[in-house]
């Protein structure tokens, strides 16, 4: 694992431990990114929080970020990874603001960070491709039909978003690094 993927993942699950620590829903309602009322703080501050009832939110984020993450990583170098991993974070959260404005539970998670580093990863390696898509298709039905697909009460804004971030750096300002790893 590269090591701003190893240090994203050890200072969420850090972040995790003191949130669960100081009261899980107390922590997230302080410090999660609240459309109606949206601030840069809490946008940043919210990608390090996760659900406190249970460890699947924050499991399949960090599983994810260790398997694509690394990829990505090592394709565009450290900064360049990290620029982009806090882009689709924000992107994310203004996303989310675009779709629900008048949102006032606290949106918490690395999902739009993780989705823009997925969009990144499926643009370096076509194994990646296809489950991207998949799952990014999957987002776009809930954006518009939660009930219909299971997504009732996930920001889904913020997975479209971060996806869109993601790609849109990777076209933009990183392709050409990954093409000079690549060649």
């Amino acid at each position: 694992m590269k090591l701003v993927t190893l240090a994203l993942v050890v200072v969420t699950m850090w972040a995790y431990g003191l949130e669960l620590f100081n009261g899980g829903d107390a922590v997230c309602a302080a410090n999660g990114f609240v459309a109606a009322r949206p601030s840069v703080g809490t946008a940043l501050s919210s990608m390090f929080l996760h659900d406190p009832s249970g460890l699947a939110h924050l499991g399949l984020n960090m599983v994810t970020l260790m398997i694509f993450g690394t990829l990505v990583e090592r394709a565009i170098g450290s900064i360049r990874f990290a620029v982009l991993y806090f882009a689709a974070g924000f992107m994310g959260a203004i996303f989310h603001l675009v779709v629900d404005p008048s949102a006032t539970v606290p949106m918490v998670g690395a999902s739009g960070a993780i989705f823009g580093v997925m969009a990144a990863a499926a643009m370096i390696r076509t194994w990646a491709l296809a489950f991207t898509v998949i799952y990014f298709a999957f987002n776009l039905v809930g954006l518009f039909a939660p009930d219909l697909v299971g997504m009732h009460g996930i920001a889904i804004g913020v997975h479209v978003g971060g996806f869109i971030a993601g790609f849109l750096l990777m076209r933009v300002s990183f392709v050409k690094k990954v093409e000079e790893v690549e060649a």
